[in-house]
């Protein structure tokens, strides 16, 4: 028999999973993800057993259609309903897609990194760098470097394209180095889960005949 502790456990994963389907109906939990959607639950229930450091934001990164947009907002929603600060008043987490944040700059300015929000989407995929009345930034490194002069006790969330030898290239080595200090870093590994598998097959023998 399970015990309590179990119970409550399996009760609360599946009120994980419901903020998963809640998004993505058709979401598939399989082999091939089934161990980082359960990491990523243990991360949520701040479970410092788990495979992520819960005081740490968490990078999620692989192949584009893997399921990284849809885990970061069921995160989200799960932080939404669940979440407490010390002082018993709820979270109530946003999030933004990168290029929306950075064009955000180009309007605003610097007031932008203010009010920074939980969740960032499809970083990798902005201008850079951005313009502001003359003043051109590479708006994601000057935002990780905020973040962490500013700790804060809600950690963030970025989903991300590129590799991580691409966040490099776009970013630098500094920002690299922020990047491990900050987020647990996230693989979804695996081909696109939006039934456009077919063409990503025929791309990649075509590229191997070109090697040949």
């Amino acid at each position: 028999m399970a015990s309590r502790c179990q119970t409550e456990v399996k009760s609360t994963k599946a009120l994980f999973l419901d903020c998963i389907k809640s998004y993505c109906k058709d979401f598939v939990v399989d082999d091939k993800n089934k161990q980082v959607v359960t990491d990523l639950f243990h991360w949520c229930i701040r479970d410092k057993k788990g495979a992520y450091n819960p005081e740490k934001g968490l990078w999620i990164y692989g192949n584009i259609g893997t399921g990284k947009s849809t885990l970061m907002k069921a995160i989200l929603l799960f932080v939404t309903k669940y979440w407490l600060r010390d002082s018993g008043e709820g979270v109530k987490p946003k999030w933004v897609n990168v290029p929306t944040f950075c064009g955000t700059y180009a309007t605003d300015g610097f007031s932008v990194f203010d009010s920074i929000p939980m969740g960032f989407d499809e970083l990798g995929t902005e201008i850079a760098p951005t313009n502001h009345v003359g003043n051109k930034l590479n708006v994601v490194a000057h935002l990780i470097n905020t973040i962490y002069d500013n700790r804060s006790d809600i950690p963030k969330i970025i989903t991300t394209n590129s590799s991580l030898s691409g966040i490099l290239s776009l970013y630098g080595p500094r920002t690299v180095d922020r990047v491990a200090q900050l987020f647990n870093l996230v693989e979804l590994k695996g081909m696109s889960r939006r039934g456009t598998e077919d063409i990503w097959k025929m791309i990649q023998k075509e590229q191997n005949k070109d090697k040949e």
